[in-house]
């Protein structure tokens, strides 16, 4: 690049800056470059003002040596500290500088500041401060007993200790892998995952990042691209300094482990690409599969897939993705929780889906989650937030373990379909041998039943209480009948109702779409097609956008209905 092609009214176009980056190959001729723009036009070549601020900050970072940039980038943190300086940049300098390239740093500092740069991050100060034995060694005993020092003091929750810090900070890296190897061995785990229950702890994180940019700052750094190419809005501060302060020492490792990491290339990489991935990966695998896959990241990064998403996707992609995250049983507990918070009778179907839509297995499975999660039983919540008669009803659901097998008594289905029928017609359906009946009652013999009072009645029996009766308790019950006969046009109608109001009801179509999908979404396909002459996927497709519908999109298959 030739001075001459900078314009002379202090201005530059991005194509001159992007030439001015391709000078990587030596940081002299950059430097040699910034002094003769000075002495010809009297003009620092920072000054020039180039259009998009984070274009500027990537250019201005560039243009410097090494040392002086993350110099800079140290007082950066300094100045906008709130209430301290980001630990994350400073650890990044600290642990993975050689020991030469620190004290150069710790030079450009006290040369353009005029004081140290211990003074301005006294947290940090130990970790800036050492100049570690930069060679290959190790002690073994030491690893050892170093070891089983870090692991009581994790016990122990003493994550300031002055050992801790003294080990991390003065030890060689070779001797510090050393002490973590040996930690994995003795315990099982390694370190960082020890470490993974206190994510709100300011030491605590700065401990885990100082760990990983010690052991492997390639995947580190890697984790600190991922997370701000996928934001929604990109972190350009945090891309920019990865990017400038590693290109000329391991970038190219850093791109080789991020292909690997995200399959797509770092200088294609998006936040839309990798959502997409996602939904390819995710939306495409069932539940035993998916488990697999949580339990590899969980070993390869030390922290829940789960949480993971769920701290970077937002909304009702990020909403339904967690939902398909989660363990079935798990799944179906916390939308019964939410669903006991919620006001309406509508929203109660939901745990009429779980008591009468599933296998008497999954719905005990269910139970146990939910005490496991919330500390007190399904039955308590309904109890608490309930009024009868929906209570009476829904306890009753609930807490039955029907009969799984398919034996029927075509007596008794006679005779209970006669006792429902006289309660319809007197509009009493709040009996208690009427909830009996249908909560203990296995599944093929109230289908025999519901057969039986079509013969001898004429009508289907849920049309009959939707006809014969207006209220909370019958719409329930009307649920209840369809869930037991027949799912699919139970959630063929959830989702309708869904699609076809006035602002789709997302809540809705994603648990209909998530919990049914690898139970029975042909069958509703089916049904809904049947129903309304459109075929389910074109229905979501025309009221859905975004990664939210590639999702459901991807649940939902590619069969013509």
């Amino acid at each position: 690049m030739d001075l001459k092609d900078m314009q002379l009214d202090g201005r530059v176009g991005s194509l001159e800056v992007i030439e001015l980056g391709r000078e990587k190959e030596e940081e002299e001729r950059r430097r040699w470059l910034a002094s003769k723009f000075l002495t010809q036009f009297h003009l620092q070549l920072k000054m020039l003002r180039v259009s998009g601020r984070p274009l500027k900050k990537a250019m201005y970072r560039w243009i410097y040596g090494p040392a002086e940039r993350e110099a800079i980038l140290v007082y950066t943190e300094v100045r906008n500290a709130n209430p301290t300086p980001n630990p994350r940049a400073i650890i990044e300098i600290a642990c993975v500088s050689s020991p030469a390239e620190l004290l150069e740093v710790k030079k450009a500092y006290q040369l353009r500041y005029k004081h140290s740069i211990e003074e301005d991050v006294a947290l940090l100060v130990a970790l800036v401060g050492t100049y570690r034995y930069y060679g290959g060694e190790i002690d073994t005993r030491l690893a050892h007993a170093e070891a089983k020092a870090l692991h009581h003091a994790i016990e122990e929750r003493a994550f300031g200790h002055e050992e801790i810090i003294r080990i991390l900070t003065t030890r060689s890296k070779a001797q510090l892998n050393a002490t973590f190897n040996c930690y994995k061995d003795e315990y099982g785990t390694t370190v960082n995952k020890s470490l993974s229950a206190d994510s709100k702890n300011e030491l605590f994180l700065a401990l885990r990042a100082t760990i990983r940019c010690l052991t492997s700052p390639c995947k580190y750094f890697e984790k600190l691209l991922r997370n701000a190419i996928i934001n929604q809005g990109t972190d350009e501060g945090t891309l920019t300094r990865v990017i400038v302060s590693r290109a000329e020492k391991d970038l190219q490792e850093i791109k080789e482990v991020y292909f690997k990491r995200n399959n797509v290339p770092l200088t294609h990489a998006d936040g839309e690409q990798i959502r997409k991935a996602i939904i390819s990966i995710l939306g495409h695998r069932n539940a035993d599969q998916r488990a697999k896959i949580f339990q590899a990241y969980e070993e390869l990064y030390e922290e829940s897939l789960a949480n993971r998403l769920q701290s970077k996707i937002s909304g009702d992609f990020g909403r339904a993705l967690i939902l398909w995250m989660l363990d079935p049983a798990e799944r179906d507990a916390k939308l019964a929780k939410e669903t006991l918070r919620k006001k309406g009778v509508r929203s109660l179907q939901v745990i009429i889906e779980i008591s009468c839509a599933s296998s008497p297995c999954h719905l005990l499975a269910v139970r146990k989650a939910y005490c496991s999660l919330f500390k007190c039983s399904l039955e308590e919540d309904i109890a608490l937030y309930i009024a009868k008669p929906l209570r009476k009803l829904l306890l009753s659901m609930v807490s039955s373990f029907r009969y799984d097998g398919e034996d029927v008594d075509e007596k008794i289905a006679k005779s209970e379909a006669d006792q429902l029928h006289d309660a319809i017609e007197r509009q009493q359906l709040d009996q208690d041998h009427i909830i009996w009946i249908l909560s203990t009652r296995n599944q093929c013999q109230l289908k025999a039943t519901f057969n039986i009072y079509k013969q001898d009645y004429g009508n289907p029996i849920d049309e009959d209480i939707r006809d014969r009766s207006n209220n909370n308790f019958a719409t329930l019950l009307q649920a209840t009948v369809w869930c037991i006969e027949s799912p699919e046009k139970h959630f063929s109608e959830v989702v309708r109702s869904s699609v076809v109001r006035l602002g789709t009801d997302e809540d809705s179509l994603t648990r209909a779409i998530i919990t049914r999908a690898e139970i029975d979404m042909e069958k509703i396909k089916k049904d809904y097609y049947e129903v309304n002459k459109i075929s389910l996927l074109d229905a979501v497709v025309d009221d859905t956008s975004g990664d939210y519908k590639d999702f459901l999109v991807a649940l939902l298959g590619c069969g013509n209905l």
